[in-house]
């Protein structure tokens, strides 16, 4: 496993992640919206996120 300083290059599998875990945690929480659980509002979310100031991050990449 390798892991990096984020960058916008990870936010579409950063998205992907955050649409498919939401949607597991659906299952059990009724009160996520289940707007996040699709991945283009997954990736509107991610992608405003990663533009506010000080945004930082790491990101885990198999086979790295």
């Amino acid at each position: 496993m390798k892991v990096e300083n984020l960058a916008s290059a990870h936010v579409p599998q950063a998205s992907a992640l955050l649409a498919a875990r939401h949607g597991r945690d659906r299952q059990r929480l009724a009160e996520f919206l289940p707007r996040m659980a699709a991945l283009a509002e997954a990736e509107v979310a991610t992608a405003a996120a990663w533009q506010r100031p000080r945004a930082s991050g790491v990101a885990a990449l198999e086979g790295g």
